[in-house]
């Protein structure tokens, strides 16, 4: 992971976070496993599908969402340790 600060007007700070793209495929796969445990999928104990099945049976665009939002906690609390600002409101985030 990779950050970048940049300092806008009237004390706005914009924080360009970049992420490696294994760390993305850890997280989508951790995504998939924490979704196993709650899929029921007929011939198959809970949480016990092959994640094949769960992609095919759901798409994996629907587990996208999940992984981003792991990420995107984790990164910007990483991000915000690294510089000195003081956060006073919610972030604006782009993906």
């Amino acid at each position: 992971m990779t950050s970048k600060i940049e300092n806008l007007e009237n004390n706005v700070v914009k924080i360009d976070i970049t992420i490696k793209a294994d760390s993305a495929q850890k997280a989508y796969a951790n995504a998939i496993k924490g979704a196993a445990k709650h899929v029921t999928i007929p011939g198959f104990r809970k949480g016990k599908a092959p994640r094949q099945l769960i992609e095919k049976m759901y798409g994996p665009e629907i587990f996208y969402e999940d992984a981003a939002n792991d990420l995107i906690n984790t990164a910007y609390a990483d991000a915000l340790k690294e510089t000195d600002e003081e956060i006073v409101s919610r972030p604006q985030i782009e993906v």
